[in-house]
């Protein structure tokens, strides 16, 4: 039996991690982008990004960002602003999803996917 070592760098100064003998296009991918300000492009170009709670001011229309990889995955955390519905015509809805509530202060985890075949979304709704 044939093993490799494989020596992982992490710089804990937030430039990432380095896998050595691992493509870096290919490890880029596996970090979760984190924190991310979002303003109505998702992300599906990494196996999970996590943006920062936004709150809809308007009608915002949701895009996605070209060029998604299989099992790409977004998270956002979307406050209600009681007026306005954010617009997903970009992606398709999943069965069992919530509806947009526009009830001020209500809470919507929306999660986004891309399957190689379609985008989609996914909301739970949160009790005020």
């Amino acid at each position: 039996m044939r093993t490799q070592r494989v020596d992982i760098i992490n710089d804990f100064e937030g430039n990432g991690v380095t896998i050595e003998g691992v493509n870096s296009a290919t490890l880029s991918l596996l970090v979760p982008l984190t924190d991310q300000t979002f303003v109505g492009a998702v992300s599906l170009q990494r196996y999970i990004t996590h943006y920062l709670p936004y709150t809809v001011t308007s009608n915002i229309v949701l895009t996605k960002v070209a060029n998604p990889i299989i099992n790409g995955g977004a998270f956002v955390r979307m406050i209600a602003n009681g007026t306005n519905t954010p617009v997903f015509s970009a992606f398709k809805k999943i069965a069992g999803s919530s509806d947009w509530d526009t009830t001020l202060n209500t809470i919507h985890v929306v999660g986004f996917g891309y399957d190689g075949v379609d985008t989609w979304y996914n909301i739970i709704t949160e009790s005020v």
